[in-house]
């Protein structure tokens, strides 16, 4: 006698079916797509700004005045000699406190992910200090003159929390001038706890298009020791421009209206700017998932 196999049932099949396409789309959130373009990756380790790694951008030129609180310094670096270092003046309240690092993208962009690693030295101290307090943070990005002109503009900020920590928050500043908050996750952006250590910011902004104000901010962080969180995301930022819906240019923290009582220096290293996702951001397949 011959040996009959059973054929599955057709809910068998169609269950085996759902759960490999529900793989296939986790795998797929979880991949690094391969269509990214570098516009602008540097570790510092040349010891200078004139030869980033790789990529179509550059580092400016010139720091618009604040060129000797902006240096790259072997005082501290995540790996190897060489971090970029911003050093912020103290003074009395009221005394507000610059450094800030300008970059061309080599190009139009309508989106753009940056990644780096932020020192935040022990004596971090986010006061709030009237009538304003907001303080330039992450990245900011726009097109054409700062000032004006064809093309957007808009940045990462931060807060006072209150407690010394910061909050972060993002501001359209072309069309828009509002500062919009993550009120869903708080946009927690430094913590009391990450002072004397190294965190993982990955930030994606990306514009509106001609129909909605669907343009999209998002900031991952991983804190020292931590996991990689969504810390802040909207999808409803006014970022549309009919002349240039599109970023060329931006800089990596820049003015602090709250100031710092004492001289307080950050450091960022191993940074790449992309058109793409970077690294592992997206969903993954949970670990207990069987196939059966």
């Amino acid at each position: 006698m011959g040996t009959h196999l059973r054929r599955p049932s057709r809910s068998v099949i169609a269950r085996h079916a759902m759960t490999r396409a529900f793989i296939a789309i986790c795998l797929l959130g979880h991949a690094q797509p391969a269509a990214t373009a570098i516009l602008l990756q540097d570790d510092f380790e040349t010891g200078d700004l004139s030869t980033p790694q790789t990529g179509t951008g550059s580092w400016a030129g010139t720091n618009f005045g604040s060129a000797d609180r902006v240096q790259v310094s072997s005082t501290l670096a995540r790996g190897g000699t060489y971090s970029l270092q911003f050093s912020f003046g103290g003074g009395a309240s009221g005394d507000d406190a610059w450094a800030e690092q300008r970059f061309e993208l080599g190009g139009q962009f309508g989106e753009v992910w940056i990644e780096y690693e932020l020192y935040v030295p022990a004596n971090y101290y986010h006061r709030a200090d009237p009538p304003s307090a907001n303080n330039k943070f992450l990245v900011h990005l726009w097109a054409g003159a700062y000032s004006g002109g064809p093309g957007l503009g808009g940045g990462l900020e931060v807060q006072p929390d209150g407690s010394g920590g910061s909050v972060i928050d993002f501001h359209p500043f072309r069309p828009d001038t509002s500062h919009i908050r993550d009120t869903v996750r708080g946009g927690r952006g430094i913590e009391l706890s990450d002072r004397g250590t190294w965190v993982e910011f990955v930030c994606q902004v990306k514009v509106a298009t001609a129909a909605n104000n669907d343009g999209v901010v998002r900031v991952w962080r991983t804190p020292h020791g931590g996991r990689q969180t969504l810390v802040f995301e909207r999808t409803d930022v006014k970022l549309y421009n009919a002349e240039g819906n599109y970023f060329e240019r931006g800089y990596l923290l820049g003015w602090s209206n709250s100031g710092f009582t004492d001289t307080t220096a950050l450091y960022i290293d191993n940074i790449t700017i992309s058109d793409a996702p970077i690294g592992t951001i997206g969903p993954a397949a949970p670990a207990n998932l069987r196939i059966e």
